[in-house]
């Protein structure tokens, strides 16, 4: 019993001391400014749900490519990939058939449309579809955060008695170290 108290008490000490801020760290280090949290989804009603992300493209002398990846050069290709669900059509998937418009807004950039297409071969069991639009980053990007977003329409559907709903994913929320970055 008296070693689970004394656990205890050193457990509450260090939980204080990293609540408080209080570090033994040298006057010379900076700390990295924690991210704002986005707004929960729990508890707010949603009509579609998106996931994105983005890998490496052929071009650019990648290693690997359909690699997961933030983190790009002048020259490289990134790929956007997105795959979503329509909520309101009982968590339908989002495809050509259900869906008007697809974009990914890159700040200065006209708008790049995303496409439906479905990708086999590579030790998959059967033929994934998504979304995807790609991106050659020219040499005159500026270097740094590209807070893109990547923006939804769904087609209205009379039969299902549906309207057209529009959903939209933003990196803006994302620590800084996770967001699409044109890097030197």
């Amino acid at each position: 019993m008296k070693r689970l108290i004394a656990l205890i008490a050193v457990s509450g000490t260090l939980g204080l001391a990293l609540v408080t801020g209080a570090h033994a760290s040298p006057a010379h280090q900076t700390t990295t400014p924690t991210p704002v949290p986005g707004p929960p989804i729990q508890g707010n009603k949603v009509n579609l749900l998106l996931y994105v992300d983005t890998v490496t493209g052929p071009i650019g002398g990648v290693s690997s490519v359909c690699a997961q990846q933030n983190l790009f050069k002048h020259g490289q290709m990134v790929v956007f990939r997105m795959w979503g669900n329509n909520v309101k059509a009982a968590g339908a998937a989002l495809t050509a058939k259900n869906v008007k418009s697809a974009v990914v807004n890159i700040p200065g950039l006209n708008p790049i449309t995303l496409k439906y297409t479905s990708h086999s071969g590579n030790g998959l069991p059967k033929a994934v579809s998504y979304w995807e639009a790609p991106w050659a980053i020219p040499a005159t990007y500026p270097i740094g955060v590209v807070d893109f977003t990547v923006v939804v329409k769904t087609k209205a559907n009379k039969k299902a008695h549906l309207k057209s709903y529009t959903g939209s994913f933003s990196q803006q929320y994302l620590s800084p170290s996770s967001r699409l970055s044109v890097t030197p």
